[in-house]
């Protein structure tokens, strides 16, 4: 753990700049990020929520310049000789541009060699202190229709590879496809913000949101796709739910984390816990009449490209 194994530097862009600049061009100002999840089934796939409300769809490999195993391969010349690579340390030059890569390998190996190392490790990466715009290049692959304000929440479904929401402190919690930029679904529980969200491990149509207000909201997409299913009030004087989350084990059981410092358990009913007939079905089409068109709309781009 003394030093990262893989980097990046994610910077959302304006609309007007994202139809003119590539992902990674390194033009665009950086933005905080506020929230961050992985894929569950693909390890290599997150989606980071930002400050300023954007949502990007990121991947550990996408945007590499070369594999990690050429960045291994011995430097002409005798300055190289046969000085190892770590597969870790190598992964890090994986994004480093073209008219950088040469000179920072060789000064990184000029580091390794002046500590007497018999094998280039991250550590010795970092200790060269490489600048951060040329080590940490871009992992963004897609730009998702924006919120209005922070995302402090982002959660993908255990029951769908390609469906993740989004929380943000417009008021609005967010279905989307991986595939597509627009939202499956746009729903607002109240006027307040919103900073937390979970979704249910036994039902594909159950997910819970937490809010500015004190409010717990559970939906069931099943019964309504505009309200919540159930309101809990979380804090008797109003303070944010910051944290909600489902038990894994015990699905009817839910956890909330609020701004008085008190975690809170409660028990669902059955109905919002216990899978109902044809749900995963329902859940299906739901994901995949907006993935069908982003496979059209894709399509449609590679044959005009030929």
């Amino acid at each position: 753990l003394a030093a990262p194994a893989m980097g990046c530097r994610v910077a959302p862009r304006a609309q007007a700049a994202a139809e003119r600049e590539p992902f990674g061009s390194g033009k665009a100002p950086l933005a905080g990020g506020a929230s961050l999840a992985f894929s569950p089934v693909d390890p290599s796939t997150f989606v980071v929520g930002f400050e300023a409300g954007q949502l990007l769809k990121c991947g550990l490999h996408a945007n590499e310049a070369r594999s990690s195993e050429s960045v291994q391969a011995p430097r002409g010349g005798p300055e190289g000789g046969g000085l190892r690579w770590a597969p870790e340390a190598a992964t890090l030059l994986t994004r480093v541009g073209r008219s950088h890569f040469e000179r920072l390998k060789e000064r990184v190996e000029r580091e390794a060699q002046m500590a007497r190392a018999k094998e280039v490790t991250p550590t010795l990466v970092l200790a060269a202190q490489p600048p951060a715009e040329q080590l940490y290049g871009s992992p963004a692959s897609l730009l998702y229709q924006p919120h209005s304000g922070p995302v402090y929440g982002v959660a993908f479904s255990p029951f769908h590879r390609h469906v993740f929401l989004s929380v943000s402190t417009d008021a609005s919690a967010r279905l989307f496809s991986l595939l597509s930029p627009q939202p499956l679904l746009v729903t607002e529980p109240s006027a307040a913000p919103l900073y937390s969200c979970s979704w249910s491990p036994a039902r594909p149509s159950v997910f819970a949101v937490g809010g500015a207000d004190g409010q717990l909201h559970v939906y069931d997409l099943r019964r309504s796709r505009g309200k919540p299913e159930l309101a809990l009030k979380v804090t008797g004087d109003g303070s944010a739910v910051y944290a909600v989350a489902f038990n894994p084990a015990e699905p009817s059981l839910i956890a909330t984390a609020d701004g008085q410092g008190i975690v809170k358990i409660w028990r669902l009913s059955r109905a919002l816990s216990s899978m109902a007939p044809r749900e995963q079905e329902a859940f299906d089409r739901l994901a995949g009449a907006r993935t069908e068109e982003a496979e059209a709309v894709a399509g449609e781009e590679e044959e005009e490209e030929g």
